[in-house]
C-alpha cells in the first residue's frame, strides 16, 4: 500500500516537473525572443525625429506653403479606447469567460470613462470647438489602430493554419477576419485584442488638434498630468510642440497650392514602429504613421514625396544617451512659374475691384510667351486654405448632402478644369488655318447679309450684315459669317485636325519627368475639353466655327492659342513648375508670317479701331502703342464673356492673356475690361518691359 501511494506522489510530482519543463522550454525556446526584446526596451529607447516639408514658392520666391511651429494636443490611446464601442464588447466577452477576474477591471474602466467626459468637456470648452471637432480625431486613432491590430492578427492566424497569406486593405482584413472567425467574441477576445496583436502605437500620445499658445498654455496648467485611470501615472492629455502648414497669401492660388489631409491607416505597414528597438530601415523611414498628413490635391499632392522629405530615427541607452541614429531629410522645395502678387491683383479685379464693382465667378490665365510660364492661372470663387478645415467653411466647400452641393463651386478649379465655349475668341485661330489651307486670301472679300447666320439669330450679322468683309476686318467686327463660310471651304475634318495642333482637346500642361498621367489628373483634374473628331452634320461646323458647341475647352487652352498666335506659329507646351525641371513640347503649325501678320493686324484693330468690339474697354490704356502693343477678340457665348489676346512690350516681353467671366453681359463689356486691367497690372510689375508705371 505503501508503494502504491508512493509511485502515485511520484508521479504527480514527475507530471509537475515535465509541466515545468516544457513551459521553461517554451519560455527559452518560443517566447524568449520577445521577452529577450521586451527587457531591451525597459533600458533602451528608440523614438523617430519628425522632419520639415518642403515649401512651395513662387516665380520670386515668395514662400506660398511652408511649416511653421505650431501647439498640439496629443491624448493617450489609452484614452481614446474608452470612445471605442470594439473596445467595450471585448470587455464583456473577457468577463463572460472569467467575471470574478475582470469585474474589478471594468469598474475601473467605467469610472476613467466617466472621468474622461469631464476631461473632453473641459477641452473642448478651454479650445472653443465643437465636440465634433476633438471626438472625430478620436474615433479616427481608435480605427486606425483596431486596423493595425487586425493586420496582426491575420498574419497570425495565416501563420497558425498554414495558409497562404495575402495582404488587403482595411475592409479586406476585417471581411476575411469575419469569414475566418465567425463568433465575434473569439475574434476579440482571442484574436484582435490578443496582446499579440498590440501595436506600439497604443502606448503613445496622438496628435488630435493644433492649438493656439494661449490655449497650449491653460490646458498645461489646468489639465496635463490628468491620466484615464486617475492615478497620475500616464499622462492622457500632452502638449508638444509641432509644425503647422500655413499659406500665406490664404485664398490667393488656392487651386493650385492644395492642402493636406489625414495619411491613410496602412494596414500592411512594416511591423516595426518608432518605439522598437530595432533600426528602421527606409521602408520604415518613409511610411506614414498614425497622424500624418499628405497632399489632397494641387502642388501639395503631385510632389508629395518630394515635400514631405523623411523621417530621421534615434536610439537611446537607460541613460538616456544616444546610440544610434538615422538623420532625417527635409523636404525639398517646389518652385511654381506662377506671381503670387500678379495672381492677387487679378483675384482682386474678379472680387469687385472693377469697373462695374461686381463680384465675377469665372477664370483668368497669363502666360509668358517665348517661355511658356504660366504667370498667374486664377479661379474665382476661392477660399482661404488656412481656414479650410474649420468646420462650417469645409462644409460649404464640401456640403455632406450631396443632393445640394456648393452653389458656388468653390473647389472647382475654373481655369483649368472648367470646359467653356470660347465664342469668337477661336476667330484669330481659324483664320490662320483659312489662310494657310489657301482657302481666303486677305484681301478676298465675303458677303455679310441679314439673315446669312442663321445659327446665330442674335447676331450682327444675322439681324443686319456687314457688307463686304476682307480678313482684317472680319476679325475686328467679329463676323459670324465670314468664318462660316471660310470653316466650309477648309473642311470639317481639316478643321479640328487644326484645333488639335493648337492645343483644344487634350491636355496641355507639361510636368517634370516621372509624374504620371494619373497623377497629374488627380492632382489638378485639368480638363481636355471637348473636341469632336468627326462632325456628322453641317450645322455642328458652323456653330465650331464660332466657338460655340460641340467645340469646349478649358480657359488655359485658349490662353495657349493666343501664346502661339504671339510667337508667330510656334506652339509651346504651358507650363506651372520651375523646379523640378519639365520636359516641353514644341512645335511649328504655320509657316507662313504673312498670314500671321494678317490675324495679328486684324487683333489689333479689335483694340485701337473705332468699331472694333474692345475698342470702348481700351479707351483709357495708358501707354501707347510704341511701348507696348496689344492683340485681342472677344467674345460672348449666351452665359458668358470672353477675352484673348496677346502684349508685346519691350526687350522682347510678350504676355498671352484669356478671360472667361461667367456673365451675359458680352465679351466687349464684361471681360475685355478685365483684360484691360490684367495687362495693366502685368505692366505694372514689370512684365512687358516698361518697369513699374509712376503715380
Amino acid at each position: 500500500m505503501f508503494q502504491r501511494r508512493l509511485k502515485i506522489i511520484i508521479f504527480f510530482w514527475a507530471a509537475a516537473a515535465g509541466v515545468l519543463v516544457v513551459r521553461l522550454g517554451r519560455l527559452q525556446i518560443i517566447e524568449g525572443g520577445d521577452y529577450v526584446r521586451q527587457t531591451q526596451q525597459t533600458i533602451e529607447r528608440a523614438e523617430w525625429i519628425d522632419t520639415r516639408r518642403g515649401r512651395i514658392l513662387d516665380c520670386r520666391d515668395r514662400a506660398l506653403a511652408l511649416d511653421e511651429g505650431s501647439y498640439e494636443l496629443c491624448l493617450h490611446y489609452k484614452l481614446t479606447r474608452l470612445y471605442d464601442d470594439r473596445f467595450w464588447r471585448f470587455q464583456q466577452y473577457k468577463a463572460e469567460d472569467n467575471p470574478a477576474k475582470d469585474s474589478g477591471e471594468r469598474q475601473e474602466l467605467a469610472e476613467a470613462r466617466e472621468r474622461a467626459e469631464e476631461l473632453l468637456a473641459d477641452l473642448v470648452r478651454i479650445c472653443a470647438i465643437e465636440p465634433e471637432e476633438l471626438y472625430g480625431p478620436i474615433r479616427e486613432i481608435n480605427d486606425t489602430i483596431y486596423v493595425w491590430r487586425s493586420s496582426r492578427a491575420r498574419r497570425r492566424y495565416y501563420d497558425k493554419t498554414g495558409l497562404p497569406y495575402r495582404g488587403a486593405t482595411a475592409r479586406g482584413i476585417e471581411e476575411d477576419l469575419t469569414e475566418k472567425i465567425p463568433a465575434e467574441s473569439e475574434r476579440l477576445v482571442d484574436w484582435i485584442f490578443h496582446s499579440s496583436s498590440d501595436v506600439a502605437e497604443m502606448n503613445m500620445l496622438h496628435r488630435v488638434l493644433t492649438i493656439s499658445e494661449d490655449e497650449a498654455l491653460i490646458v498645461e496648467e489646468k489639465i496635463i498630468g490628468a491620466s484615464p485611470r486617475g492615478d497620475g501615472q500616464e499622462r492622457a492629455v500632452s502638449i508638444r510642440t509641432g509644425k503647422l502648414r500655413r499659406y500665406p497669401y490664404e485664398d490667393a492660388a488656392c487651386h493650385l497650392i492644395g492642402q493636406l489631409i489625414r495619411a491613410p491607416a496602412d494596414p500592411n505597414r512594416p511591423e516595426a514602429s518608432g518605439a522598437a528597438v530595432e533600426e528602421p530601415d527606409e521602408q520604415q523611414s518613409r511610411a506614414y504613421q498614425l497622424g500624418d498628413r499628405r497632399g489632397e490635391w494641387g502642388v501639395e499632392r503631385m510632389f508629395e514625396e518630394r515635400l514631405r522629405g523623411r523621417r530621421g530615427w534615434i536610439k537611446y541607452n537607460k541613460n538616456y544617451e544616444p546610440m544610434r541614429q538615422i538623420d532625417i531629410q527635409l523636404g525639398q522645395d517646389v518652385r511654381l512659374t506662377i506671381d503670387i502678387e500678379l495672381h492677387q491683383k487679378i483675384l482682386n479685379f474678379f472680387e469687385g475691384d472693377n469697373g462695374q464693382r461686381a463680384e465675377y465667378q469665372g477664370a483668368a490665365v497669363v502666360i509668358d510667351v517665348p517661355t511658356g510660364e504660366i504667370r498667374a492661372l486664377v479661379s474665382a470663387p476661392t477660399f482661404d486654405l488656412n481656414s479650410y478645415y474649420r468646420r462650417d467653411q469645409y462644409e460649404r466647400i464640401n456640403p455632406p448632402d450631396k443632393n445640394y452641393p456648393d452653389p458656388l463651386r468653390r473647389k472647382v478649379n475654373r481655369a483649368l478644369s472648367e470646359n467653356y465655349m470660347p465664342g469668337s475668341t477661336i476667330k484669330p485661330t481659324l483664320l490662320l488655318k483659312a489662310l494657310e489651307a489657301g482657302v481666303v486670301e486677305a484681301q478676298s472679300r465675303i458677303s455679310c447679309t441679314p439673315g446669312s447666320a442663321a445659327v446665330t439669330p442674335r447676331s450682327i450679322c444675322h439681324l443686319y450684315g456687314h457688307g463686304m468683309v476682307d480678313a482684317r476686318q472680319a476679325i475686328k467686327v467679329s463676323c459670324n459669317t465670314y468664318f462660316m463660310e471660310a470653316a466650309q471651304r477648309i473642311g470639317a475634318q481639316a478643321v479640328t485636325s487644326w484645333l488639335a495642333e493648337m492645343g483644344f482637346g487634350r491636355h496641355l500642361l507639361a510636368w517634370p519627368e516621372g509624374v504620371s498621367d494619373q497623377r497629374a489628373y488627380y492632382s489638378f483634374q485639368e480638363a481636355a475639353g471637348y473636341l469632336q473628331r468627326r462632325i456628322p452634320y453641317e450645322q455642328d461646323l458652323s456653330f465650331i466655327s464660332v466657338g460655340l458647341r460641340p467645340l469646349e475647352g478649358s480657359v488655359l487652352q485658349l490662353a495657349n492659342s493666343m501664346a502661339t498666335l504671339a510667337r508667330e506659329g510656334i506652339f509651346k507646351q504651358p507650363f506651372l513648375i520651375l523646379e523640378p525641371k519639365v520636359r516641353q513640347e514644341q512645335y511649328r503649325v504655320a509657316d507662313s508670317l504673312g498670314n500671321i501678320r494678317t490675324v495679328q493686324a486684324g487683333m489689333q484693330a479689335v483694340i485701337y479701331e473705332a468699331g472694333g468690339t474692345a475698342y470702348n474697354a481700351f479707351t483709357t490704356w495708358p501707354w501707347g502703342r510704341d511701348q507696348i502693343s496689344l492683340y485681342g477678340k472677344t467674345g460672348s457665348t449666351g452665359d458668358c464673356s470672353v477675352f484673348s489676346g496677346f502684349a508685346r512690350g519691350g526687350e522682347g516681353s510678350s504676355l498671352a492673356l484669356a478671360v472667361v467671366v461667367e456673365d451675359e453681359g458680352g465679351g466687349g463689356t464684361v471681360a475685355a475690361p478685365l483684360g484691360r486691367r490684367i495687362w495693366q497690372a502685368c505692366a505694372e510689375l514689370g512684365y512687358l518691359g516698361v518697369g513699374v508705371r509712376s503715380r
